[in-house]
Order: structure tokens, then C-alpha cells, then sequence
């Protein structure tokens, strides 16, 4: 019997149950998909902030930037791409341990930093990316920061950017101190003016100045035209001004003062100099110096009138080394020779000096005149005297002082207080430059982040350079290399990335090797440089390798030192083929030496280079092993690495590299 549907209410449930079953179903399904477009990614954010805020070029350790997304809804939110776009010149170093995020960058060649996802920011909650950017030497010191910005990716929704500046440059405030007039009877005012000027790019902060009054002086008023009107606390004869001061990029503060002169009869030569502190640093000190005497002088000879010149003082400071590194147990000794350049004896209340922050006074060295130990052992270190110092001759102070371990240039200055005689004209400057002491050291606890794999042609693959957790020295991580075992491979080299390692230029790199079997030569890259082919066909790199192979049945092994040949610098044949320069297979061999003794398998052997200009020195087993000097000097700055050919497995661990002085 033919029933109609619209005609017959009994058949209505049934079909109001089915439709309600299909929509639950539905929904159940499309409810258990989530993805980035399960949320509206429009209600995401994203912050971004650099600490510290400021820094000089070069200066280490490098920024750290953050990035962070935040995800206010109740849904996963999954980011495709995060692309931050550096200013020129920045370098990515690497990921910071505190990121919530750990993988590095798909692209980590600026300037767009590129992370491919899917990177996930859990509902109702942050995340957070945390790297290093290096700002090398080369980049402008600016008053105008350095902005770079960052945008992330969710589907068709774009999240951002933000942004973040970073200054840099510093504040470089000098100071400068004159008096007038400059030569008094007793009992006359001078009046001091002292200019400190900022030059940097940054606003500077004087927390304290301080102006050490000869003890013939008096401190009367301070006068118009000073920026700073409050007198000062006196403490002794040092005059104290506490701030804070602040001066703008391109600002001075001016100091402007009245001090009386003893009316003591006689002549005097007194001097004063003024220092103040700016962020724990020492900005000074300037010495302004006046001649008190009678107006006139008289002067009775019986027969004979000749010139007498009275004494007068020079001052003058070196020091050895002048330069050292940062690593504990350096010292440097200074040498200051005050000289009486006048014909009658002459005497000095004390000697003086000012040693940079961070720089603490030893002990007196051989040779020196004074032996007793100054007053103090930091900042202001004092000589007590009196000294007599006779017309025509000299005094000289010999003593040892500990550098700064702080990388950096250290100025200190030295003078005298005269009692008689005319003081030097100026304090005597010396300088001491701090440079790192290890650019290197990796003993491959934590892998390979900051190295690079670089491949001589397609059948090479990643895998052949890989890291173990253990297998090293003292059972630390190791990195090892296999040739074979997933796929052939003839040449491979593995390269320090690090921020400024291409621009290192003389030092010594030492390192661990383990061959466990085959036969190729196997050993250290150094003075490396690299570059990317625009074609995509590979990498390219330049430098020495430096490596030692044989047979394990061989009586003798081989050390070599090899260069890969470059289009301004080739030999032979190969400067007419330009389409095989930079390849791994292009070598140049430029000396060797055979060593008796069977290349042992399966042990830990040492080997060392040192490249100082353009001499290369190699030590296998602590014997030297080979002196060469390159005739042509291609390679004067790069990186190291390893560098394996035909290796079936090898094992490197524990790399040092430091600087040669």
C-alpha cells in the first residue's frame, strides 16, 4: 500500500530521529579535528624584547632576543613559520637554553631568520623563542636603535610583527680642566674650569667627581656659569661633588670653582687633578697645574752670571706585555721613569697611579728604585716619599700588577707630587689590551649546534657526520664521521660557525682523534672561509687541511698540509679549469713528511696546529712534525674544523683553540 509522507503524521518521528542522529554525528566528527584553523588566530599575539638593551659592537656575550605568542583561546594554536628580519650586519649565534621552543632556525642566514613549524602554542597559554644575535665589530655605533622585527603564520593568518630595538654604541664622556690665570703671587684665587663631554652615542651618568686639591690649596666658592651651583663635601684635601649627572649624546656638564693659594713665600708648583665615576668606570682624570711665586726675583752673583735651570720633572710609563688575555694567572709589569731634566735637585712628596678597573697591584719588581710597596693595591695606588732626585738624574718605580680578565683596552695614568722642583707637564699614559684567551673549547657534551656540515658533492649525505653522547674523553660526547655506511663518501669537513670565527687570525688548535679503520687521511681544517652556491649546487670553502693517514700495516705514516684552490689564488693546470676551484677534490698539497711508526688504529691520538702569519707549525703526538712557510699567503683569517677522506669511522673530541700573541 502506497503511504504519502506529507500526508501521513504517523511516519514523522522517523524521520526527525534520522535527521537528528546525521547532525550529531556530524558535528561529533568535525569536533574531533583540531588544527590552526580550529582557532581564530586573530586573537593571537606576539611580543618581542631584547635584554640587554644596549651594546658596543662586538661585545660578548651576544643579545638574547624574545618572542613571545600568546594564545588566549581555549584551542591549540599551531604557527606554519616565525620569520624575524635582522638588522644589517646581525648574525644568529643560537638558540638560548630557556627557549620553549629549542630548534634552531630552517634558515639562520640573515637577515630573515626563518623557523618552519608545526611549532604549537597550547591554549590559554605562551611561548616563548629565546636566541642569540651577534652584533659584530663592523656595525655602526648609532644613537638610533636597531629595530628588527619579527611575524609568525597560522593558515592564511598572519600574526604581527613586532619589534624590538636594540642601541648601539655607548656613552664616551672625556674631560678636560684648565685654570686661570695659571701663574699667582701667594695668597691669589685661580679659577678652575672642568668640562666632562659626552661623544657616544648614548646618555651618560657621572654618579661621583672628585678634584684632589694640592695641600696649598683652598677650595673658596664655586661661581657663575657652573652647571653644577652646590658646593662640594670636602674630605681631606679632596673635593666631592655626588650626583647623579646625566648627559645627553653630544651634552657637557661644566664645573666652574675659585680656590685660594698658600701665601707661603717661596715658589710653588701646585697641581690638582679631577676624576669621576661613570657606571663603575673611571672618567679622568685632567690636572690643571699653577706657578705661585714673588713677582720679581733677585739674584747676587760676585763675579760670574751663568743660566740655572731649576728642577723640573718628566714623567714617562711603559709596560710588558701590552697585551694579555682574559684567562686567569696574567701579569703585566709597568715601568714609570721620573726624570729631573733641571740642573738642581729637585723632590718629590709621592709618586702616584691609577690602575684601570678590574687591575690589582703585585709586588715591586727587580730593577726598581723604590721597593717598598705603595699604599693600596686597586684604583688610586700611592708611593709615599720623600724622593730626592738629583739635577740631571732620575727615579725609576718597577712593578707587576694583574690584568682585567674583562676583554677590552685599559689606559692608567701615573704622576707626581712635587715638593721641589716644577712637576711634569701631564700624567703618563699607558695602555693594555685584554683579548680572549680561548676562542675555542668543545668537548661535545651537548652535539654539534654550532658546527656545519659541509659536503663535496650529491652522494654525501648528512648522516656521515654525527654525534654520540658518549664514546669521547672521560666518556664525554664525541662527533664521529662514517663514509660508507649510508652511501659512498670520499671528502668531508665539519666547520666552526660561531659569530666571528671566519675573521680569527693567528692561534694554535688542538685536538683529539681516534681512527678506527680504513685508510684515507684524516685531521683538522683551519683558516677556513665558506660560501653558499647561488645555483644550489653545493657549498664551497676555502683553507688548509692539515692530516696524517696510513696503512695499519704500513711501517711509516704521512703528515701533509694541503689548501683548496680559489680563482686568485690557484697553481698549475688548475687555474685554466675555474669550474673545479673551491671543490673538496681540487687540492693543493703543499708539504709532507713521512713518520716512522705504524698509524695506530683504534687509540686516542693529539694533533696541534698553529698558524701565525703565514707560517704553519704541525704537532702530531706533542713531536713537531712540520714547519711551513706558504710563499703565497692566501689564508691569513678563518675558522677550523675536521676534515675526513675515505674514513670508515672516525672519532674527534676535545678541541681547544687559543690566540698566538
Amino acid at each position: 500500500m502506497h503511504v504519502d509522507k506529507e500526508k501521513s503524521p504517523q511516519a514523522w518521528p522517523f524521520w526527525i530521529g534520522l535527521l537528528l542522529a546525521s547532525l550529531i554525528l556530524t558535528a561529533a566528527l568535525f569536533g574531533s579535528v583540531e588544527s590552526s584553523q580550529a582557532l581564530s588566530p586573530q586573537a593571537a599575539g606576539v611580543t618581542k624584547t631584547v635584554d640587554p638593551a644596549s651594546i658596543l659592537p662586538g661585545q660578548t656575550p651576544a643579545p638574547l632576543y624574545t618572542v613571545t605568542f600568546s594564545n588566549p583561546a581555549t584551542t591549540t594554536l599551531i604557527l606554519d613559520w616565525i620569520t624575524d628580519t635582522l638588522p644589517a650586519g646581525f648574525l644568529f649565534v643560537s638558540m638560548h637554553p630557556s627557549s620553549g621552543w629549542s630548534q634552531p632556525p630552517v634558515d639562520a642566514i640573515g637577515p630573515d631568520i626563518v623557523w618552519q613549524g608545526p611549532i604549537t602554542v597550547p591554549a590559554t597559554s605562551t611561548l616563548s623563542l629565546v636566541y642569540a644575535v651577534y652584533v659584530p665589530a663592523s656595525v655602526p655605533r648609532s644613537p638610533v636603535p636597531y629595530v628588527n622585527s619579527v611575524i609568525a603564520t597560522a593558515g592564511e593568518t598572519t600574526i604581527g610583527p613586532a619589534t624590538a630595538g636594540l642601541l648601539v654604541g655607548a656613552a664616551d664622556m672625556g674631560v678636560i680642566k684648565t685654570a686661570a690665570p695659571i701663574r699667582l703671587l701667594p695668597g691669589q684665587t685661580t679659577d678652575y674650569t672642568v668640562t666632562f663631554a659626552n661623544s657616544g652615542e648614548l646618555t651618560g651618568t657621572l654618579t661621583v667627581i672628585t678634584d684632589t686639591l694640592d695641600p696649598s690649596l683652598t677650595f673658596v666658592q664655586m661661581l657663575p656659569g657652573s652647571d653644577v651651583t652646590d658646593p662640594p663635601a670636602q674630605v681631606g684635601d679632596t673635593l666631592v661633588w655626588t650626583g647623579p649627572f646625566t648627559l645627553p649624546v653630544a651634552a657637557d656638564l661644566v664645573l666652574k670653582y675659585q680656590v685660594d693659594t698658600s701665601t707661603e713665600p717661596g715658589w710653588h708648583w701646585p697641581c690638582n687633578e679631577v676624576v669621576a665615576m661613570a657606571g663603575g668606570e673611571l672618567v679622568g682624570p685632567a690636572e690643571a697645574c699653577v706657578e705661585v711665586g714673588p713677582e720679581h726675583a733677585y739674584m747676587y752673583l760676585p763675579v760670574i752670571i751663568k743660566d740655572v735651570r731649576w728642577a723640573q720633572f718628566t714623567i714617562a710609563k711603559s709596560v710588558t706585555p701590552n697585551t694579555v688575555t682574559d684567562l686567569p694567572g696574567q701579569v703585566v709589569t709597568y715601568t714609570v721613569t721620573i726624570a729631573n731634566v733641571g740642573d738642581r735637585p729637585g723632590k718629590l712628596a709621592a709618586v702616584v697611579d691609577t690602575l684601570p678597573a678590574g687591575f690589582t697591584y703585585l709586588d715591586m719588581a727587580p730593577g726598581s728604585d723604590v721597593t717598598a710597596d705603595p699604599t693600596g693595591t686597586t684604583g688610586l695606588i700611592r708611593w709615599a716619599g720623600p724622593f730626592n732626585v738629583a739635577g740631571g738624574g732620575q727615579l725609576r718605580l718597577i712593578y707587576k700588577v694583574t690584568p682585567s680578565q674583562a676583554v677590552g683596552q685599559y689606559t692608567n695614568l701615573a704622576n707626581v707630587e712635587a715638593l721641589i722642583g716644577r712637576p711634569p707637564a701631564g700624567p703618563a699614559s699607558a695602555l693594555v689590551t685584554v683579548e680572549r684567551g680561548v676562542l675555542l673549547e668543545e668537548h661535545f657534551e651537548n652535539g654539534l649546534d654550532n658546527w656545519t656540515k659541509f659536503l663535496n658533492y650529491w652522494r654525501l649525505k648528512p648522516e656521515q657526520w654525527y654525534w654520540t653522547w658518549d664514546g669521547g674523553i672521560n666518556n664525554s660526547g664525541s662527533v664521529n664521521h662514517k663514509c660508507c655506511e649510508v652511501g659512498e663518501a670520499e671528502d668531508g669537513v665539519l666547520m666552526w660557525e660561531s659569530a666571528g670565527a671566519e675573521e680569527w687570525t693567528d692561534y694554535r688548535v688542538e685536538a683529539k682523534i681516534n681512527f678506527h679503520s680504513g685508510v684515507g687521511p684524516v685531521g683538522l681544517w683551519v683558516r677556513g672561509q665558506h660560501d653558499f652556491r647561488d645555483d644550489g649546487g653545493g657549498q664551497w670553502i676555502t683553507g688548509y687541511y692539515i692530516v696524517v693517514g696510513g696503512r695499519a700495516t704500513s711501517e711509516y705514516h704521512t703528515v701533509k698540509i694541503a689548501q683548496l684552490q680559489t680563482a686568485t689564488d690557484c697553481w698549475g693546470a688548475a687555474c685554466d679549469n675555474p669550474g673545479n676551484l673551491y671543490d673538496f677534490n681540487n687540492p693543493h698539497d703543499l708539504a709532507d713528511v713521512q713518520l716512522p711508526g705504524t698509524f695506530t688504529r683504534g687509540v686516542w691520538h693529539t694533533i696541534a696546529v698553529e698558524v701565525r702569519g703565514d707560517n704553519i707549525k704541525v704537532w702530531w703526538d706533542g713531536e713537531l712534525s712540520l714547519d711551513y712557510v706558504d710563499p703565497k699567503e692566501p689564508f691569513l683569517t678563518g675558522s677550523v674544523g675536521f676534515k675526513t677522506y675515505k674514513a670508515d669511522w672516525i672519532t674527534f673530541d676535545d678541541i681547544v683553540v687559543t690566540p698566538l700573541q
